[in-house]
């Protein structure tokens, strides 16, 4: 039945890529990091800010790592930057030596910045998930599942899934085996990511990502998302992923909001440091480190947010205050003006002698005081009101 499809999608779903995305642009993107690896250069992913963008830098860094490429990341400092692919990171990857920038969760409509590293002889490779601007960016390949002009199931992944996807599908191309902890971990951050970004889970790929990335998540013995979990997750009772959604992902996203490496604030990059930490010791006391770091940024961005709250707040309830007083003299006026209009109506409509109820119809009065007018009424002549208000942009009346 659809509702058992719905509920257990079937598992293929996540081994067929076809309709991912067009295989040209895959084909170019495998070919330069084929180029890259031969070459022994260097990589910097450039990943969006946030949860999504995090969880696809993440994956794409491990994978590409686990190539043996030399990967590093960094990520806009978006109070100060905003998103997508940035000026300044593309001249940190050329001060490193690095020719080839890899997107995540962003890109597909930064055609200034693509231009600006082409100019820097900068190669820059797109995976995102957004939708296609009016001109394509000048970029090496553009991963994307939204040039495909078809319906596909893969048009509402996560950036992040994305990067999962286009991982696994380079591997094919390398014909290399997709090593299982890369796919359990793959699965945990296109999970996370996921949830950060509210796909729908009604979409089969998406549903059994978010299913098979939380049991995972709760499973895993790398030391980075132990400590996440026990970071974020203390009591270890709330294993829902909609309990995720309010413990997990803003600690995950809380460094994206107030990073700023410039005044010794830990950015996005100390998410991706902690979730890419494996097993054993030595990762355990840098995971102990690096979770106590983002402990402190989540805190500070939450105090933060409070003090925002309450200065905005406060400035809401001044103007409420202001509104409120000009919408009463507003609702004033309204109303002795269409009580104004009754006056003569009453003359022509009413009868006090032997009326027993007062009907009374108007003509595109305001709605929302005519409830007033009819309370009046009825205080007036002791006896129930009905006023009718004919509108000319609707062939029906309303009453009070």
């Amino acid at each position: 039945s659809k509702i058992e499809e719905l509920l257990n999608p079937d598992p293929k779903v996540l081994s067929t890529y076809k309709g991912f995305c067009e295989s040209a642009e895959l084909n170019k993107a495998f070919k330069r990091i084929h180029q890259a690896q031969k070459n022994n250069e260097t990589i910097m992913v450039n990943g969006d800010p946030d949860a999504d963008g995090i969880s696809g830098t993440s994956i794409l860094v491990a994978g590409l790592r686990q190539l043996g490429i030399k990967t590093e990341y960094l990520f806009p400092i978006r109070p100060v930057e905003g998103h997508g692919i940035q000026v300044r990171i593309i001249d940190e990857a050329v001060a490193r030596g690095s020719s080839l920038v890899i997107t995540t969760d962003c890109g597909t409509k930064d055609n200034q910045a693509v231009v600006y590293a082409k100019n820097q002889g900068v190669d820059v490779i797109i995976t995102d998930h957004h939708i296609l601007g009016h001109e394509r960016p000048e970029a090496i390949a553009l991963v994307n599942p939204c040039t495909i002009k078809e319906r596909t199931l893969f048009k509402d992944i996560a950036g992040s899934t994305v990067s999962f996807i286009f991982l696994k599908t380079l591997y094919e191309y390398l014909d290399l085996p997709f090593p299982d902890f890369l796919n359990e971990f793959g699965l945990i951050v296109s999970a996370l990511g996921s949830l950060s970004d509210r796909v729908s889970l009604l979409n089969p790929i998406n549903r059994l990502i978010v299913k098979q990335g939380i049991d995972y998540f709760f499973e895993s013995q790398r030391e980075g998302i132990k400590a996440l979990r026990e970071l974020s997750i203390p009591s270890g009772e709330m294993t829902k992923p909609r309990h995720l959604s309010r413990t997990v992902i803003p600690r995950l996203n809380a460094p994206g909001r107030i990073g700023d490496p410039n005044e010794n604030i830990p950015d996005s990059s100390i998410v991706v440091d902690l979730l890419l930490l494996g097993k054993g010791k030595k990762n355990k006391a840098k995971a102990s480190h690096v979770s106590r770091i983002l402990d402190a940024v989540f805190n500070k961005a939450a105090d933060k947010a409070k003090e925002v709250a309450e200065q905005r707040d406060a400035s809401q309830a001044l103007m409420a205050v202001n509104d409120v007083d000009s919408i009463n003299e507003r609702r004033k006026q309204l109303t002795a003006q269409i009580e104004d209009e009754m006056d003569t109506l009453i003359e022509t409509q009413v009868n006090p002698d032997t009326d027993r109820v007062i009907l009374l119809e108007g003509k595109d009065w305001n709605s929302g005081v005519i409830g007033i007018d009819a309370d009046r009424l009825k205080e007036r002549f002791l006896r129930p009101a009905i006023i009718l208000n004919q509108r000319s942009d609707s062939e029906y009346v309303r009453g009070s």
